[in-house]
């Protein structure tokens, strides 16, 4: 089990730096091609389903390592999922 909270505070599409909110910005907008959208007061301490391990949190979890290396590698190397999945099983395998 995780010793992570998956609330805003803890997830990587908080943006909190420069902003007038204390809650901070969402950054998940962005990735739909939305604007960034202020974090509601009722949400930040639950968090969403969009919720992404933030850097610098550590878990010990190795199923959602697992997972967050897959999203790395599909993201740095603009892959679909799968074969994300594929690419990070070989790496592992070597």
């Amino acid at each position: 089990m995780s010793d992570t909270t998956k609330n805003c505070w803890t997830c990587d599409y908080q943006d909190n730096l420069g902003q007038d909110t204390f809650l901070g910005r969402c950054k998940y907008f962005i990735t739909l091609g939305k604007p960034i959208k202020d974090i509601p007061p009722d949400t930040v301490d639950k968090g969403c389903k969009c919720w992404k391990m933030g850097a610098g949190i550590a878990t010990n979890n190795a199923d959602y390592e697992k997972e967050e290396r897959i999203a790395l590698v599909a993201d740095g190397c603009n892959l679909t999922q799968k074969k994300a999945e594929i690419l990070v099983e070989k790496m592992k395998a070597k």
